[in-house]
């Protein structure tokens, strides 16, 4: 076990950004903390850092208590969303920089070759004497992570790094830094509010709400089997219906479209179709009811289904698929 956190409370006066919060990440394990906006990941993020103490609970880096241990003796790399560049130094200059507050041994030369190095890792080495200003958004979060690298840290902590970005560059970059990770055989923590890069990025996802863990487990297995309607509909979409007493939930590509009605199968009237690129969404209304479902077709499909607005379709719900919760907790 690498890192432990271990009934982690934080408060802020009346406020409690952390509940007793605990999980274990392996050695070489990339974990995403995921959650909506003031649910406590940042401040666990710190806490793990070290630049927010605990009110209680215990932090175990290598099996040592490093509870109140300084961020400095910690030994790992941050990357926030902001990027933080010195904005009168050229990218390699940036790098250098932190060597040179941290490495303190290494020769100017040992510096300007890690510098390199790293720079070539991220693919930044023909733009290594630009400074900031001439980067796009994405090159300039590739130093920031060249920087935190170069340190060689024992882990690697990101802070929603990919969140400033457009959508094109946030999808190249997650790749960029998984493989990078991988590569290094580094620990990384990161976190995030967008389910996307959690589930494609890690190996393991800490779901959190209301300052405590909702669930903890690998991508699969928090989206297939979430634990709770929370963790149900945050990660992905989510269908919930209140049949036999029970809420039932499934997820919209596990409904089926059927040419006749059995009993379990259920009737909806189409409201909306939605092209989406590969798949297409249908929004439906149950009958004599507000309740909206949701199910995704291949977009290929639509035109031999011939559907149409406030058009009738019978859905089989496959009894496999179906997870149960208490009546009323959706």
């Amino acid at each position: 076990m690498f890192l432990q956190i271990k009934d982690i409370t934080k408060k802020f006066g009346k406020q409690t950004a952390l509940n007793n919060v605990s999980a274990e990440i392996e050695k070489g394990e990339f974990v995403c903390i995921l959650g909506p906006s003031g649910c406590g990941k940042t401040t666990l993020l710190r806490t793990i850092a070290g630049l927010e103490l605990p009110t209680s609970g215990q932090i175990f880096i290598d099996g040592k208590d490093s509870t109140y241990l300084h961020p400095a003796k910690r030994n790992f790399g941050i990357v926030f969303q902001s990027y933080a560049l010195f904005p009168n130094m050229t990218i390699v200059g940036n790098i250098m920089f932190g060597l040179q507050q941290k490495k303190k041994s290494m020769t100017k030369q040992e510096m300007e070759n890690k510098a390199l190095d790293v720079l070539r890792m991220v693919d930044l080495y023909d733009h290594r004497n630009k400074y900031p200003r001439q980067l796009s958004g994405g090159m300039q979060q590739r130093t920031a992570l060249a920087r935190a690298i170069a340190l060689s840290p024992a882990f690697l902590l990101l802070d929603e790094p990919l969140s400033a970005l457009d959508a094109k560059v946030r999808h190249k970059l997650r790749t960029e830094i998984r493989s990078i990770q991988q590569s290094l055989k580094i620990t990384a923590i990161m976190v995030t509010h967008d389910q996307e890069e959690a589930l494609t990025m890690a190996d393991k996802i800490i779901v959190m709400n209301n300052s405590v863990v909702e669930q903890i487990g690998a991508p699969r297995e928090v989206y297939d089997k979430p634990v709770n309607p929370f963790v149900a509909n945050f990660i992905g979409t989510m269908n919930f219906l209140q049949r036999s007493g029970q809420t039932r939930a499934i997820r919209p590509e596990q409904i089926e479209i059927v040419d006749h009605r059995d009993e379990h199968d259920v009737t909806v009237r189409i409201k909306h179709i939605e092209f989406k690129g590969v798949l297409t969404r249908i929004h439906a209304f149950l009958p004599n009811q507000t309740t909206m479902i949701y199910l995704d077709v291949p977009s290929e499909q639509i035109d031999d289904l011939q559907l149409n607005e406030n058009g009738m379709l019978f859905l089989r719900l496959p009894q496999e698929h179906l997870i149960d919760y208490p009546q009323g907790a959706a």
